[in-house]
C-alpha cells in the first residue's frame, strides 16, 4: 500500500498537477488527493505545498522524491521482466524421466529445445522412483503408467508396448521359450521396479515373477546386458525399436503380449503456465510425431 502511495506522489510531481496525475494513472482526482494525504500522514511530514495555481515540493518532499522515483523505476523494471518472461522462455527448466527414456526420442527434444530457447537452462534427472513434483520443484516429469495425483495434469504421449527380448546369440544357445512359465529355465535380467511380468494369452492374465539372475534399476543397463547375450529382459518398445529393426534384439513370446502402459507428461496445473514449460511440451509432441 505504501509503495502505491509513493507511486502516486511521484506521478503528481512528474505531471505537475493532481488532475494530470489522475489522468496518467487512470484514477479519479479525489483518489490522488486522498492517497497523498495518507502518505503524508503515514510519514508525519508535508511533502507538497498546494495552491490554486501551482504545486511545490517541501524540503522533505525534495528529499523523498528521488528515492520514491527510484523505487517506482525498480517496480516498473520488475514488471517488464515478468512480462518478458511471458513472451520469451528463460530461467531454469527442471525435468525428470525414467532411465529408459534416455535411449528414446528425448535427447533430440532437449537438443532442439535448447537450440530454440538458449536462455533456458535445463536440469535433467533420470530416476524410476516416484517423485513429488511440487516438493522437489520439478516442472515436468515423464512417467509410465497411471496418474496418481489428481492435482497434476497428465498428457499422454503414446501407449507403449513392452517386450520380452534377447539377443540372437542368447536365443541360439538357450532352451526354447514357448510360454511364460518356461522363463524359469532362462537367465533373466529384471528391473527392481517391475519384478513381476504380466502376460495375456487372450483369455487370462499370467503373472510370472522370473528369477533375477541380474537385477538392475536402470533399464538402459538391462538393454546393454541383453545386447551382449547376458539374458532375457523386459523393455518398453520406445527404447528398443532401433534394436528390433536391426535384429540385434529379438522379441519373444509374441502370442503372450505384456500389459501396455501409457507414457505421460506430468506437470502442475496449466494455469499461469510459464512459456518455458509451454514450449517444452510443444517440442515433445513435435519431435515424437517425427520419430514415429
Amino acid at each position: 500500500m505504501l509503495f502505491n502511495h509513493m507511486a502516486i506522489f511521484v506521478a503528481i510531481v512528474d505531471e505537475g498537477s493532481f488532475t494530470q496525475a489522475a489522468k496518467s494513472i487512470g484514477v479519479p482526482k479525489s483518489t490522488v488527493s486522498l492517497k497523498l494525504k495518507q502518505l503524508e500522514s503515514e510519514l508525519g511530514v508535508r511533502l507538497i505545498h498546494r495552491t490554486t495555481r501551482q504545486l511545490t515540493l517541501t524540503d522533505q518532499g525534495k528529499l523523498l522524491y528521488p528515492q520514491c522515483r527510484q523505487l517506482v523505476a525498480l517496480g516498473e523494471s520488475a514488471t517488464r521482466s515478468m512480462q518478458g518472461l511471458q513472451k520469451e522462455p528463460m530461467g531454469t527448466l527442471k525435468l525428470s524421466s525414467p532411465f529408459e527414456m534416455s535411449d528414446s526420442f528425448l535427447p533430440e527434444v532437449l537438443r532442439r529445445y535448447q537450440q530454440r530457447h538458449p536462455k533456458v537452462d535445463i536440469q535433467f534427472s533420470s530416476t524410476n522412483e516416484r517423485i513429488d513434483i511440487l516438493q522437489q520443484g520439478v516442472d515436468i516429469v515423464f512417467r509410465f503408467g497411471l496418474l496418481e495425483d489428481s492435482s497434476m495434469i497428465a498428457r499422454t504421449i503414446r501407449r507403449c508396448e513392452r517386450w520380452i527380448l534377447a539377443s540372437p546369440e542368447y536365443i541360439r544357445a538357450a532352451p526354447a521359450l514357448l510360454s511364460p512359465t518356461q522363463l524359469r529355465e532362462h537367465r533373466c535380467i529384471v528391473s527392481q521396479y517391475t519384478p513381476q511380468w504380466e502376460f495375456s494369452d487372450g483369455k487370462r492374465n499370467i503373472a510370472i515373477q522370473p528369477h533375477a539372475h541380474i537385477q538392475v534399476s536402470d533399464l538402459v543397463m538391462a538393454k546393454n546386458l541383453a545386447l551382449k547375450g547376458a539374458g532375457i529382459c523386459m523393455l518398453p518398445d520406445i527404447s528398443v525399436n532401433r534394436e528390433i529393426e536391426a535384429g540385434t534384439l529379438i522379441p519373444l513370446l509374441p502370442n503372450y503380449p505384456l500389459a501396455q502402459r501409457d507414457l505421460n507428461l506430468i506437470y502442475p496445473n496449466r494455469n499461469l503456465q510459464s512459456p518455458a514449460v509451454k514450449h517444452f511440451i510443444e517440442t515433445v509432441f513435435e519431435v515424437y510425431e517425427e520419430h514415429q
